[in-house]
């Protein structure tokens, strides 16, 4: 009786040992995820002070960001996410209003899958608030 109750005890330490595991990296992975999200904001928050009508052509964005935010992930002239890829940035311009998408690829580095963070933002006229894209 006594060795089961010892081969029950190390089996539920064993699985404690691997769900343990199990949690901690998918709570890595949610960090990571509000972490690059956070990125994701620095940017919006960067167009938001810099970005007008009379810039948008030639508008460096990695640059600009790196500017406002020091601390930002850059390689290779690219804002990075929390797993070291670039985020993709896009702005297009209709009228007096900044349509900014930014994507990472997320936890399987294959942009065009549901794991993708995606983050669209509209900055109306010179300097103005965003406010979430529908």
């Amino acid at each position: 009786m006594k060795i089961r109750n010892k081969y029950l005890l190390l089996v539920v330490i064993v699985l404690l040992i691997i769900g343990g595991g199990i949690i901690t990296e998918a709570t890595i992975t949610q960090v990571k995820k509000m972490k690059t999200m956070d990125t994701m904001g620095q940017i919006v928050v960067t167009m938001c002070k810099t970005l007008g009508t009379n810039n948008v052509d030639g508008y460096k964005t990695t640059q600009e960001v790196q500017r406002v935010f020091p601390s930002i992930h850059v390689k290779d002239g690219e804002i990075l996410d929390s797993w070291g890829r670039p985020i993709k940035v896009s702005i297009k311009k209709v009228n007096n209003v900044f349509i900014v998408e930014m994507v990472s690829a997320g936890v399987n580095k294959v942009v065009g899958t549901k794991d993708d963070i995606i983050m669209k933002r509209t900055i109306l006229g010179e300097n103005a608030e965003p406010f979430n894209h529908p």
